[in-house]
């Protein structure tokens, strides 16, 4: 049977999650190749001006307001088509013929994109820059102890861009939206990112690896040899990016589909995330539809506390207490809304 990538008919378990993530990847990467390509490049607009100079790259040269206003307007061009190239994905993972109108959309909407984006990094920014302020030992314990929040912040604020493009929601509405699709769900969205972070590390890894075996060891590398390493770490860096929007796309899925779901059955949505044969949590599932398929015995005792019913893999409870204790049984996760 055929699977709808997005967006999803039902929620996903983790491993569906990245499985579909993998398949969005693959089928739109050709497509999305230039967008993720020219927002790699729009980031490294400071960059070049480093190299223009004589300068190490990345001198982030804070007194220079050329460097800055490079650094600024090469930063939000890189998100306005990091969402051309999330709005283009969407279209392929729907099914959907693409055109070059999805470009001309994000631009429409560029300014409630930097609007999402700046308060964003405000929210994050609040909590990281107080620390900065301090005297080392301080500095560091303080940069520490507040990274915690901002990265919680980070992540409940992820969709907020998405939820603009994908949702049409106003800049607050962005906002607010993305923190009640996260909430009850924060370690699900970070488990999904840092699989996707990781993944992009290891191309990285191996881009670094081609550009060491193509540059001498000496650094006096032919003009040749330099745009190899180039264009080798530009090309990882838009596949990743790719990658990352398709984790971003498969995230905003998934929790909209949990929302809706919650929201239709006015109960919380428990998602199986692993269910072997033999053992507890095996036993515990299998009566519960063995139950609900019309058996009895002591699966009954189990049925009963089921309140909505079963639907495949996905089971709605509609009783909080109840969800508990039924999760402490059949040792599955609960997806809180």
């Amino acid at each position: 049977m055929s699977i709808t990538l997005y967006p999803p008919t039902q929620p996903r378990t983790l491993g569906e999650l990245l499985e579909v993530s993998f398949k969005i990847f693959r089928l739109s990467l050709l497509k999305c190749l230039p967008y993720a390509t020219l927002a790699i490049l729009a980031g490294q607009l400071a960059t070049f001006y480093d190299i223009s100079r004589g300068h190490l790259p990345n001198a982030h040269d804070v007194n220079d307001p050329i460097w800055v206003s490079l650094y600024t307007i090469g930063t939000m061009l890189a998100v306005i088509l990091w969402m051309a190239t999330l709005l283009r994905q969407s279209t392929v993972a729907a099914g959907r013929t693409t055109s070059r109108t999805d470009l001309l959309d994000v631009l429409k909407n560029a300014a409630a994109i930097t609007a999402i984006s700046l308060l964003s990094g405000a929210a994050v920014a609040v909590l990281i820059l107080p620390p900065l302020a301090l005297a080392e030992p301080y500095r560091t314990v303080g940069v520490a102890v507040m990274l915690v929040p901002a990265v919680y912040v980070f992540v409940a604020l992820s969709l907020s861009l998405p939820a603009r493009m994908l949702a049409h929601k106003g800049v607050i509405q962005s906002l607010m939206y993305s923190l009640d699709l996260i909430r009850g769900n924060w370690w699900r969205a970070t488990a999904m990112y840092a699989v996707g972070l990781s993944i992009i590390m290891v191309f990285y890894l191996l881009a670094a690896i081609m550009a060491a075996m193509v540059l001498p060891a000496g650094g006096n590398a032919m003009p040749i040899e330099r745009a190899m390493a180039a264009t080798a770490v530009l090309a990882v860096g838009a596949i990743g990016l790719t990658f990352y929007t398709a984790i971003t796309l498969t995230v905003f899925g998934d929790r909209v589909a949990l929302a809706e779901a919650a929201a239709a059955a006015g109960a919380p949505v428990i998602v199986i995330e692993d269910v072997k044969a033999g053992g507890e949590p095996a036993a515990c599932c299998y009566a519960l539809w063995f139950a609900l398929s019309g058996g009895g015995g002591g699966a009954e005792a189990i049925a009963k506390e089921i309140v909505d019913g079963l639907v495949a893999e996905k089971f709605v409870v509609g009783d909080s207490a109840v969800a508990d204790g039924f999760v402490d049984r059949a040792g599955i996760m609960r997806q809180d809304l």
